[in-house]
């Protein structure tokens, strides 16, 4: 997976979740401070840059990383008082980044979405959660009826 953008690639090696194994950045770009430190930064062209990410949104920055780890949806309810967004068929990329930063931001456990005729953390997600989906806990379900049964099962309200 092709990460672009300058927070997605910052908080991607931040957080540590996930191995990124290459950075691309442009010479302006790769005089950020927090690049500083990793070790495997290739100063390119913007052209390279935009070649490698398919965006042209990439702010002189791009990081092949592996795919998202997502999580359980038990592991969400375990945890204590748990506050979990449930977002079901939502198919916008976009639209998922922009709740999952939000989600983030008000201190959500994590957030659920539906595997199936469902948008998936992809690089557009994560450009547009400006790097919050490398924080942020998320699970698919099978079927969200059944997920939230079990949630209010196990003491969570609906």
């Amino acid at each position: 997976m092709i990460l672009y953008g300058r927070n997605p690639v910052h908080e991607a090696l931040r957080a540590g979740r996930r191995r990124v194994e290459q950075v691309w950045a442009t010479e302006r770009a790769a005089r950020e401070p927090w690049l500083r430190e990793v070790p495997n930064v290739q100063i390119v062209g913007a052209g390279e840059v935009e070649s490698r990410c398919g965006s042209p949104d990439h702010q002189g920055i791009c990081a092949e990383a592996g795919g998202y780890p997502y999580v359980g949806a038990a592991e969400l309810l375990a945890a204590e008082d748990p506050f979990i967004v449930a977002l079901d068929e939502l198919q916008d990329p976009q639209n998922l980044g922009a709740i999952c930063r939000t989600a983030e931001c008000a201190g959500a456990t994590g957030v659920v979405l539906c595997e199936r005729r469902a948008a998936a953390v992809t690089p557009s997600a994560a450009k547009a959660s400006a790097g919050a989906v490398e924080h942020l806990r998320i699970a698919r379900v099978r079927n969200m009826a059944d997920f939230l049964a079990d949630a209010k099962q196990s003491g969570a309200w609906c």
